[in-house]
């Protein structure tokens, strides 16, 4: 394991004495180089989990490593002065009398003149304020304070670095150029990276792995593939994209649900709770038969490459996404298939 390697364990927090804890039993890890998201809805205990790690608040209990270095454990927190991290919170926390390249360049007094203004003027272009340079941050939108605060935190090139919802004010092209070109960065220096966010799609196409958070627990941790595909338990399917949920007899690799027979990833037997993805369904204008459900459409959407519909069906509302090379209309009678074998969740 990498001198670098992040190790959280058995962390949690309470804000009261005699309140719940938002941060329970929380326990992962994160690679030099690697992305780990934290993704769960608002009030899970993500954002506290990153305070914890960045020292700005007390864990009950747990611990904190970053390789050899003991950040928390019972007894002893490490100031966050004293840990190499770098930190992006929604506040941004800019200095308000400073320039944007003055921000930028404020950790960076150990560097000669020169190497300073050459990695200021770098991270600059990279989130694109060049042309700002100069400028004080009180006469910046959200969305440019945002992009500096980016910029500060990862100008020392810190071993890890802590972002809270870093991209959350930007527009959707400059958010998705800028995701880019910073996780090439952080490739090339060898960073470890938390990230919070909210958002589904952007911890599916950002992350490395995904943590996903729920009422202070990690409910799933795994590749955004494997919490996609193969969720643990309803929640981490429902939070992750539109899912179909169905209960089901299960015998071997076969389940039924009112006549529908559905393939199995894996043997089971009994009463088993299925999901299956908007795209696991193959739609089709032929009879029903035991491995069809007969349908409805109730809405359909064209977005280019794909028809994204709704059918009711006699299991409720099913949605599916479909070829864009076949029209579709509402009211149309259409059969169901499952065409992609489903996967079996855990009972909450």
């Amino acid at each position: 394991m990498s001198n670098f390697t992040l190790r959280v364990q058995g962390l949690c927090k309470r804000f009261h004495k005699d309140s719940p804890l938002v941060v329970n039993e929380v326990e992962f890890s994160v690679s030099p180089g690697e992305i780990f998201v934290l993704l769960g809805p608002s009030g899970c205990g993500k954002t506290t989990t990153l305070r914890l790690l960045a020292g700005l608040t007390a864990p009950e209990a747990g611990s904190i490593r970053m390789g050899e270095s003991i950040w928390v454990e019972p007894a002893r927190v490490v100031p966050i002065e004293q840990r190499e991290l770098g930190l992006v919170f929604q506040d941004y926390a800019l200095f308000p009398h400073l320039s944007v390249k003055a921000n930028v360049g404020f950790g960076l007094r150990h560097l000669s003149k020169s190497e300073r203004e050459e990695r200021i003027n770098s991270l600059l272009s990279l989130v694109q304020l060049s042309s700002l340079a100069e400028r004080s941050v009180q006469e910046l939108s959200g969305g440019e304070q945002q992009r500096v605060s980016l910029a500060r935190a990862v100008a020392r090139f810190p071993r890890l670095l802590l972002l809270d919802e870093p991209f959350g004010n930007l527009d959707a092209s400059l958010r998705k150029e800028l995701r880019v070109q910073l996780h090439r960065l952080f490739r090339e220096r060898g960073m470890s990276i938390v990230l919070v966010t909210h958002e589904q799609e952007e911890a599916l196409q950002l992350a490395d792995r995904i943590g996903v958070m729920h009422k202070g627990r990690l409910q799933q941790v795994g590749t955004p593939q494997e919490v996609y595909l193969r969720p643990r338990n309803e929640f981490v399917a429902k939070f992750l994209g539109d899912a179909t949920l169905l209960s089901a007899h299960a015998q071997g690799r076969v389940a039924t649900v009112k006549g529908l027979e559905i393939p199995l990833q894996k043997e089971a037997t009994g009463e088993v709770l299925l999901c299956l993805r908007p795209e696991h369904w193959t739609l089709t204008r032929e009879r029903p038969t035991a491995s069809a459900l007969k349908g409805t459409l109730l809405e359909v959407e064209f977005r280019g490459a794909f028809y994204a519909v709704r059918v009711e069906t006699e299991l409720g509302e099913i949605k599916v996404v479909t070829d864009f090379r076949q029209s579709w209309k509402v009211g149309e009678e259409v059969c169901l298939h499952p065409g992609e074998a489903a996967h079996i969740l855990e009972r909450n």
